[in-house]
């Protein structure tokens, strides 16, 4: 349980440290829903039917410009995750919160839209119940995305994820293979070369 107020701690006070530069920093704020699913999954000798879920997220970003029409995009937030399946005719519901920290290269085709490509690694279990570094306690996923500017500084996002690798199926019974959300960013200046 101390580690779970540590890591609290730890986000509550970059939270802070990001709204309160945001004047002066090209900082951002994504909230974002959107749809997983998954291949076929097997967990304890039984198939799992229709396994899909819902996903909301929320990070902070730091989107520093790199050189010409392109910038570094580095994340960090969480997923709240509800996963739904059907065992041997017994549906089931699972939910769960998943810390993640991501960095993708941005590039800023014109004024309105922006595509990014990038990776993200995310806690694949409880924090609490992580002992010692093993690959499977965490998740790394390939990320697209595209931000089309509604007006000022107010953006649409379209992001797409999928696992780099195949984890045994019982992280994918929680958190699935593949996603799609879409949501709202509120970037804190405005998206311009030169700043």
């Amino acid at each position: 349980m101390k580690k779970v107020k540590e890591h609290i701690i730890l986000l509550f006070v970059m939270s802070l440290l990001c709204l309160s530069a945001q004047s002066q920093s090209p900082f951002s704020v994504d909230f974002k829903v959107g749809y997983g699913f998954n291949p076929k999954l097997k967990t304890l000798n039984h198939e799992v039917e229709n396994p899909h879920a819902a996903i909301s997220s929320f990070d902070l970003n730091y989107r520093p410009k790199l050189f010409g029409n392109f910038r570094l995009h580095l994340g960090l937030g969480g997923r709240y995750i509800i996963n739904y399946g059907k065992i041997n005719d017994q549906k089931f519901r699972v939910a769960t919160i998943r810390p993640a920290a991501k960095i993708l290269a941005n590039y800023e085709l014109n004024e309105r839209n922006n595509f990014g490509l990038g990776v993200q690694l995310q806690i694949n279990r409880d924090i609490d119940d992580i002992e010692t570094f093993q690959w499977q306690n965490y998740r790394y996923d390939l990320l697209a995305e595209w931000r089309y500017r509604l007006r000022g500084n107010l953006f649409f996002v379209l992001q797409a994820n999928s696992a780099l690798s195949r984890y045994s199926d019982k992280y994918l019974v929680i958190d699935p293979f593949f996603g799609v959300s879409a949501g709202l960013s509120i970037h804190f200046n405005q998206w311009k070369n030169g700043k």
